[in-house]
């Protein structure tokens, strides 16, 4: 199985949160799924448990495992924020650059439920592409 590494960078990031919740959902048969960030258990927003759970995809509890973490291999594929560098200790066969990280959602404002929603859609999109081509093609 491949090791798949999400990185992000804050540990309650949305972003990644957002990205987590879909591989899980989708990916995990094809893959090992790691959180690159200062604690992977990091509370997760409530309005993104709302938007997911609202696609089916239960984030009541992060399910991260933290990476490094001893026994664990390098990653083979890395998931990052577009515009951000892979840190010096990552060494990944493949990395997968998925929107800005930055979502510009004020989550206390009125307007962070629709926000939230069309950026869970357009990741959810990215990383549905990404598993169809990348990780179900490789598989078969």
């Amino acid at each position: 199985m491949r090791t798949f590494l999400v990185i992000e960078d804050e540990p309650s990031s949305v972003w990644g949160a957002i990205v987590e919740g879909y591989l899980r959902f989708y990916a995990v048969q094809l893959v090992d799924i790691y959180s690159w960030s200062r604690d992977g258990r990091a509370e997760v927003h409530p309005l993104v448990r709302q938007v997911m759970d609202e696609d089916g995809i239960d984030m009541s509890v992060r399910r991260s495992q933290s990476w490094p973490a001893k026994g664990v291999k390098q990653p083979d594929i890395a998931v990052l924020p577009d515009g951000h560098p892979v840190p010096p200790r990552v060494r990944v066969e493949k990395v997968h650059r998925l929107l800005p990280a930055h979502l510009d959602i004020d989550l206390d404002s009125e307007e962070a439920l629709e926000q939230l929603r069309q950026r869970r859609e357009q990741i959810k999109g990215h990383l549905l592409h990404f598993i169809g081509k990348e990780l179900l093609s490789s598989s078969i």
